[in-house]
């Protein structure tokens, strides 16, 4: 049995939640965007969430995750935040593996060269994402 947590990092066009608690996340996106443009038109945004995904095993009682997230444009100075979060295993599943979804919305301007990015550590466990705007 591991006892290192399990990580997913992705993003999509939007995140809710279903009747029953049930995550959904919709238009996942790959690591290119391709946009279409053409002259004399002004880019436009995008909202866009970043999905951290987190299962952990039943002897891991308590976590904290550290996420760093960056978007850098052409068009715009750069923004980064970097968040910690605590998680803590509910009483009465303590012998069943157990997770979240933590979603989070951030509008991306759509111009050439857009990034985003994002790296998710949990003790010795990371994973990263990165979203590219390539215009066509």
């Amino acid at each position: 049995m591991t006892t290192s947590p399990s990580i997913s990092l992705f993003f999509c066009e939007d995140y809710r939640v279903e009747e029953g608690g049930k995550p959904m996340a919709l238009g996942v996106l790959g690591p290119v965007i391709e946009v279409d443009y053409d002259e004399g038109e002004s880019f436009e945004e995008r909202e866009i969430c970043l999905i951290t995904h987190c299962i952990f095993p039943s002897s891991v009682k308590q976590a904290t995750l550290e996420l760093k997230f960056e978007i850098k444009s052409s068009d715009s100075d750069p923004f980064s935040i970097e968040r910690e979060r605590e998680f803590e295993q509910a009483e009465d599943e303590s012998n069943l593996a157990w997770g979240a979804f933590i979603p989070l919305k951030f509008k991306l301007g759509l111009s050439h060269g857009a990034r985003a990015s994002a790296v998710v550590r949990c003790g010795e466990t990371s994973n990263w994402s990165e979203l590219n705007v390539q215009v066509v």
